[in-house]
């Protein structure tokens, strides 16, 4: 296979926006879709070379997956070797236990159906997650291990056969993708059924480079649309964002962008000349480490710091994966890929060796607990407890209200709240405002009580969003006991611009006009109904820094819980937005302010009188939420 070094380029083209993502720089929200662009360069050199040893009738299986375990095994058990130690020390129980099950899933590149099943609303940040990268792997490896058996079985049926039943998979898994990108959006992002029409892409572009077309051969077609591709995945990083329904048709973008530089960066055109140069294939050359690295290093420094570490850390970190990447390409990847150096028989020995290895070590402290700093710490127990995701009245009120008594405090209730995770940690300030009073909770994670519209990333889905807001909406008519509407959330939309979708399915990725207008129906219908509507605004969420972890650690460490205290001042724009929407609601509505609770003179408080107010970013733990209510009677609030 002729070596191309501008792939080298789109691998670095890749990589370093992946990194700059995670490392939290702002400008480039849609750094993410580097994974995908990796994912069709994977399926075009992975096929590039099935296609030419089946060609010539050399085709291996065990060759195959003899060159998988040179290229990708190596350099990820050293990674997952030293993550080992930093883990010990700095991850608290609860964080390890799910480090060494990720260790396990990694062994057995199952990692991104973990991470998919693991990640739930109330989970920790994935930020603090060391393998959590991993999930890519898993998706190529579980791709590579279909792929060329099922090219195997279609070699001999001919090539329209082969070519339409391919493109049957390719527009059934991005169909699958597209929709699940509304309708289960954690799933939909790690699973190998929505990302293997990715893949597939690369597959497409393998074959079209060995068809007899040409159009890649014209001078003036190749410029054009290799500089295209370019421009759609540099135009990718910065227009898409984490609230881009993904990877559906959103997706097609930086893929689409990287099929075109793959097949039409050639000839030497403008596209070929700008990655092929050194600085660029150099970093292409050892992106693979430069990934392994990047998410252990920026992990570990998130869990060192116990507040966000500074922006100049983060940049320091990121060129650091540069020499560490380096050494790891030269000094490993490079001597096990060199077959003289190891035989297939050493390489498949040391496989083993080593997923067994990380397999029983993973198996031990997820089981045990005895690899663990933490462990059998009587004060960590207790803070995992307070710091617990707060339900509201109940656990069942996170999304099954209508079919839980718990959801109730009266058969005939005053109050409805109504809203997601920032409506249900109001239940308690409340009910311990007023403990006679008659409330129905009526909540789902991430579903703004907002008829008609839902966000696009929604944890539950769409659908379930939209069809829950109607029955709340049938509720306030057949419950005339009802008097106030409580309307608590977030409400992101309004200030960060995002992805929305509508009843009838439309999505609008810049949503932000048509959300505000539907939360003022929604006000709207509630009046008509004769109730009346009080909404209440999120407390101050500090973006920067994951305030309840901090309160955590400091506690642990025996460290001022007044560290985790921040200025007013850092409110994240987004929510400098969305309260100035309010600010213009609260002219025709009552609208109460929780900054107005825990913010004085600029300065926000984490906790008072060793009491916390917040059990992650943006959310209220039950003592903080019970506290405030007694202190300011949030009943009395409503009322006024």
């Amino acid at each position: 296979m002729r070596y191309r070094p501008e792939i080298d380029g789109l691998r670095a083209l890749a990589v370093v926006p992946v990194i700059l993502y995670h490392a939290g720089v702002s400008w480039i929200p849609g750094g993410f879709i580097g994974v995908d662009v990796f994912f069709v360069i994977s399926g075009y050199l992975i096929s590039t070379i099935l296609i030419n040893e089946m060609a010539e009738g050399t085709f291996s299986i065990v060759g195959f997956y003899e060159r998988r375990a040179r290229r990708i095994l190596p350099a990820l058990f050293l990674v997952m070797l030293v993550c080992i130690p930093f883990a010990y020390n700095y991850l608290l129980p609860e964080d390890i236990k799910s480090f060494w099950k990720s260790i396990v899933s990694v062994c057995f590149f199952i990692s991104n159906y973990f991470f998919a099943f693991e990640t739930g609303y109330f989970s920790p940040n994935v930020e603090l997650k060391p393998l959590l990268h991993t999930w890519s792997l898993a998706v190529e490896e579980q791709f590579y291990l279909l792929f060329p058996l099922i090219l195997l079985v279609l070699w001999g049926t001919g090539k329209r056969v082969m070519y339409a039943l391919l493109f049957m998979i390719f527009i059934s898994s991005l169909a699958w993708s597209d929709r699940g990108a509304i309708i289960d959006p954690i799933l939909n992002f790690y699973s190998l059924t929505t990302r293997s029409w990715e893949l597939l892409i690369g597959v497409f572009a393998a074959f079209y480079l060995r068809s007899n077309s040409k159009y890649h051969k014209n001078k003036l077609i190749s410029n054009l649309l290799s500089f295209f591709g370019l421009i759609l995945i540099l135009f990718s990083c910065v227009y898409l964002n984490k609230t881009t329904p993904f990877p559906g048709r959103y997706a097609l973008i930086p893929t689409l962008g990287a099929f075109l530089i793959i097949v039409f960066s050639n000839g030497n055109n403008v596209t070929e000349r700008l990655l092929s140069l050194k600085p660029v294939v150099f970093i292409g050359t050892i992106s693979y480490s430069m990934y392994l690295w990047h998410q252990p290093l920026m992990s570990f420094a998130r869990h060192k710091f116990v507040i966000e570490p500074p922006a100049s850390l983060m940049w320091i970190i990121s060129f650091a994966t540069i020499p560490l990447a380096w050494l790891t390409w030269k000094y490993v990847e490079t001597p096990f890929r060199t077959k003289g150096n190891f035989s297939r028989k050493t390489i498949f020995k040391f496989s083993l060796a080593g997923s067994v290895f990380f397999l029983l070590l993973g198996m031990i402290g997820s089981s045990t607990g005895y690899l663990s700093r933490f462990n059998d710490n009587p004060m960590y127990d207790k803070l995992v407890y307070r710091l617990r995701g707060n339900y509201g009245l109940a656990e069942q009120c996170e999304k099954k209200f209508f079919y839980s008594k718990n959801c109730m405090t009266s058969d005939e209730p005053e109050v409805l709240l109504w809203g997601d995770s920032y409506a249900m940690h109001l239940a308690g300030m409340f009910t311990a405002s007023n403990p006679e009073i008659r409330m129905i909770q009526a909540t789902i994670s991430q579903c703004a009580p907002v008829i008609g519209v839902s966000y696009a990333n929604a944890i539950y889905g769409t659908r379930d969003c939209i069809e829950a807001n109607d029955r709340t909406l049938d509720l306030l008519k057949t419950m005339p006991s009802i008097k106030y509407v409580v309307l608590a959330s977030p409400f992101e939309r309004f200030g960060d611009n995002g992805a929305i979708v509508l009843r009838n399915g439309t999505i609008i990725n810049r949503g932000a006009d048509v959300f505000i207008q539907s939360f003022k129906n929604t006000i709207d219908k509630i009046k008509s109904l004769g109730k009346i509507p009080v909404v209440i605004a999120p407390p101050i969420k500090y973006e920067l820094n994951d305030v309840g972890f901090c309160l955590m650690k400091s506690s642990l460490l025996g460290m001022s819980l007044e560290r985790c205290d921040f200025n007013f001042d850092n409110m994240p724009e987004v929510q400098v937005k969305l309260y100035n929407v309010l600010r213009d609601i609260s002219k025709t509505t009552k609208v109460i302010w929780l900054s107005d609770l825990t913010c004085k003179n600029g300065r926000c408080k984490a906790s008072e009188n060793g009491v916390f107010f917040y059990r992650d970013k943006g959310h209220l733990p039950y003592e903080g939420s019970s506290y405030l209510g007694r202190k300011y009677d949030i009943y009395k609030l409503l009322k006024e």
